[in-house]
């Protein structure tokens, strides 16, 4: 263990405990695995989720342009109605456009940290893609946008939400970032 690791724990029980108890209750829906966790999409409720492992920032960092790099969610919405679906290649914090690249993050000592690989940049992504409930949706953006949205009008129920960029030289790059809002009518 690290030297700081048991102040930093101690200062902060009850929110290692009231985060235990949510990845607990995630998990138990799933049999205890990733693979199959769903995410409920209320009203007003805005999920932030990921298609292909966005844990693994070195991955995501890669840009991996190819199918498996585009990953599906478990959604289950329970509200029909309106949404927006803003799919982003980095998260909404860092603000940077789909197509660029990031810079590597500082070292952590002793351990290898995803972040310390750079963001691949792309010149070449113009079109966003979403497909859910079987439907499939596509958009253009241009070159510097950081997100692409879509208002696309869903039933309740369970689904698999799916979402990429591509380009015309054969690239597609998952979407690892989306945001679903339902949208007051």
């Amino acid at each position: 263990m690290y030297p700081d690791t048991y102040r930093v724990r101690s200062r902060h029980v009850m929110c290692r405990s009231e985060l235990k108890t949510q990845h607990v209750v995630y998990m138990l829906p799933s049999n205890n695995t990733m693979a199959d966790a769903e995410l409920a999409l209320y009203w007003p409720v805005k999920a932030i989720t990921t298609g292909s492992t966005p844990w693994n920032q070195s991955h995501i960092r890669k840009g991996v342009d190819n199918e498996k790099s585009t990953g599906f969610w478990y959604v289950n919405v329970h509200s029909p109605g309106t949404y927006e679906v803003e799919l982003r290649r980095w998260p909404e914090e860092a603000n940077l456009a789909i197509n660029s690249g990031l810079k590597p993050g500082a070292p952590v000592p002793g351990a290898h940290a995803y972040r310390e690989t750079p963001g691949r940049e792309f010149s070449t992504l113009d079109t966003a893609h979403v497909e859910i409930f079987g439907k499939k949706h596509s958009s253009s953006f241009d070159q510097d946008d950081v997100k692409a949205k879509f208002r696309i009008e869903l039933p309740a129920g369970k689904t698999k939400l799916t979402a990429s960029f591509t380009g015309p030289e054969d690239q597609s790059v998952g979407a690892y970032y989306a945001y679903v809002t339902r949208v007051e009518n």
